[in-house]
């Protein structure tokens, strides 16, 4: 009987996956840190509101530090966004322009080779092979 391996998920994902995988660790990460933080800064006044009640320190509380920790989650929210756009259009923004111009190629109204900008990842590294079929396809005449 032959021994099946299971693969491990995380350790054996390639390029594309761990850039994608990156995009859920480190804000996680950045969120957990931030979370700490507040709760270290924090710790002594809950527990005032908390054991010594009173709506009007808690109240207080919020009046003094509600906006900051809104607008420093806003700000992280808004950074974490346009890092995922960057890596999400490295990855795969080129892949509806070179589907549109695989299809001119097969209609034979096409370019000979198809590029891609060169932050543009994977599609370079496909393009590298679609190219070769190109030119097998079309050869010089």
């Amino acid at each position: 009987m032959t021994k099946t391996y299971q693969r491990k998920a995380f350790v054996t994902a390639n390029q594309y996956q761990r850039q994608i995988v990156l995009l859920a660790f480190f804000p996680a990460l950045i969120m957990a840190a931030l979370i700490g933080v507040l709760l270290t800064l924090f710790y002594n006044a809950a527990i005032d509101v908390i054991l010594n009640g009173g709506a009007a320190k808690s109240v207080a509380l919020i009046n003094q530090w509600g906006g900051l920790i809104l607008s420093s989650l806003l700000i992280l929210f808004i950074l974490i966004l346009a890092w995922i756009y960057q890596v999400s259009r490295d990855l795969v923004g080129a892949f509806e322009r070179i589907i549109r111009e695989l299809d001119d190629v097969i209609a034979g109204k096409g370019k000979r080779k198809i590029q891609a900008r060169p932050k543009d990842t994977l599609a370079n590294d496909l393009l590298k092979r679609i190219n070769v079929l190109i030119e097998d396809y079309h050869p010089k005449r």
